[in-house]
C-alpha cells in the first residue's frame, strides 16, 4: 500500500478549491476541518454540533487510539461549523451526509471523503498518492516548519506519545538529516 502524500499548501489550497467550485462544500468542509484541527478523517467526520460549545476548545475522543484530545477551534473552523448550522438545523453531525440511502441521520463516510479528495488530486493534476490523510500529514508539517522544527508541538497537535513515530510522518530520516548537516556551511 503506497504511503499517503504530504501536500504542499499550494495543493491543499487547490485541493479545496477544486471542491468548492465543483459543488462539492461538504468535503472542502470536511478537509479544512481536518487540517485545522489535525484530525483523522473518522475523528472529522463523527464530529456533533453539540461538541462545539462556547468557549474555544473542543474534546475529541481519538477513534483509533483512546485518547482524548483537546483543542483550541480556530475562526475558519467555527465559521464551517456556524454555516452548516444554519444550513442544516435538524443535523446532529456537522458533516451528514443527505444522500438518499444516508436519509440526513449519519455523517458522510470516510469512503467518499476519500473518493472526492482522491478526484480532486487527480483534477488538479496533483502526482501521488492524495487522499484525507494527506490533510493531517499538511497540517502537522506546516506546524513542525512554521514553529521552526519543534517536534513537541507537532507531536502535540497528531496527539502522538512516540517522537519516532511523529518523525516518520514527518519525512524526518536520516537523508533529511544528512542534507541539513551537509548545508549549515552555505
Amino acid at each position: 500500500m503506497a504511503t499517503t502524500k504530504i501536500i504542499t499548501q499550494a495543493e491543499a489550497f487547490k485541493l479545496i478549491s477544486w471542491l468548492e467550485s465543483h459543488n462539492k462544500q461538504l468535503f472542502a468542509d470536511v478537509a479544512v476541518t481536518m487540517a485545522s484541527l489535525c484530525l483523522r478523517v473518522g475523528d472529522t467526520v463523527n464530529l456533533k454540533f453539540s461538541q462545539f460549545k462556547e468557549g474555544n476548545t473542543l474534546e475529541v475522543l481519538e477513534s483509533k487510539t483512546g485518547k482524548k484530545k483537546e483543542i483550541i477551534v480556530p475562526a475558519k473552523v467555527w465559521e464551517i461549523v456556524e454555516r452548516r448550522r444554519q444550513a442544516f438545523p435538524k443535523d446532529e453531525y456537522v458533516f451528514t451526509s443527505h444522500s438518499n440511502r444516508a436519509s440526513g441521520k449519519s455523517p458522510v463516510s470516510r469512503e467518499q471523503v476519500n473518493r472526492e479528495i482522491k478526484q480532486a488530486a487527480e483534477s488538479v493534476g496533483i502526482k501521488g498518492t492524495v487522499g484525507c490523510h494527506s490533510f493531517r500529514k499538511f497540517a502537522s508539517t506546516q506546524i513542525f516548519e512554521q514553529s521552526n522544527g519543534n517536534l513537541a508541538l507537532a507531536m502535540k497537535a497528531l496527539n502522538h506519545s512516540d517522537p519516532k513515530v511523529t518523525m516518520n510522518y514527518l519525512k524526518i530520516d536520516v537523508k533529511s538529516v544528512g542534507a541539513a548537516l551537509a548545508n549549515i556551511w552555505e
